[in-house]
């Protein structure tokens, strides 16, 4: 699991967010040399940086109910927001911590990434090699450790071993 990062101002963990749901909105609509494309990843950067700066990394998990942002419950209350949301859970994408330092290049593959076919982000090893696989270091994604597994296998083991009873512990 990804350490826990210093609390920060919800409102401006929100904007952060939402900055990143609405560039990635842009590469839905648009081709990725657009003027609105590059225009929407630059705002996202200018935010996060100002988030990062202020309270250090933003933190993302992925929850059966929505997301969770710095340890607070994030409503999705548009449909920017849900599309990201949706689009991170597509790409088996558990949790993720955004660094200080991102760049708007590499905010922009991660985003390009986000876009590719399940299969696809399956087959060359999820969302955190294929990050990896662009020297990308600012952006740490724990995928789910089996793109078929509805929940980690902690959880799993933990589920299993309640079920057995306090006899099967021995």
């Amino acid at each position: 699991p990804l350490a826990r990062p210093a609390r920060g101002d919800n409102e401006g963990a929100r904007q952060a967010v939402r900055s990143i749901a609405a560039a990635f909105k842009s590469t839905r609509l648009y081709s990725p040399g657009h003027a609105l494309v590059r225009k929407g990843i630059d705002q996202a950067a200018i935010v996060l940086k100002s988030y990062l700066d202020r309270f250090g990394p933003l933190a993302l998990s992925m929850t059966p109910r929505g997301v969770v942002v710095d340890f607070s419950p994030l409503p999705i209350e548009d449909d920017v927001i849900s599309e990201l949301v949706h689009a991170l859970r597509a790409g088996f994408v558990q949790s993720m911590r955004v660094l200080g330092g991102v760049s708007d290049r590499e905010l922009g593959e991660f985003l390009h990434i986000l876009r590719l076919p399940q299969q696809q982000i399956r087959g060359r090893g999820g969302v955190s090699r294929l990050l990896r696989q662009q020297g990308i270091d600012s952006l740490l994604v724990e995928d789910h450790t089996d793109a078929d597994e509805a929940e980690p296998r902690s959880v799993s083991a933990l589920i299993q071993g309640l079920a057995a009873g306090p006899e099967a512990a021995g």
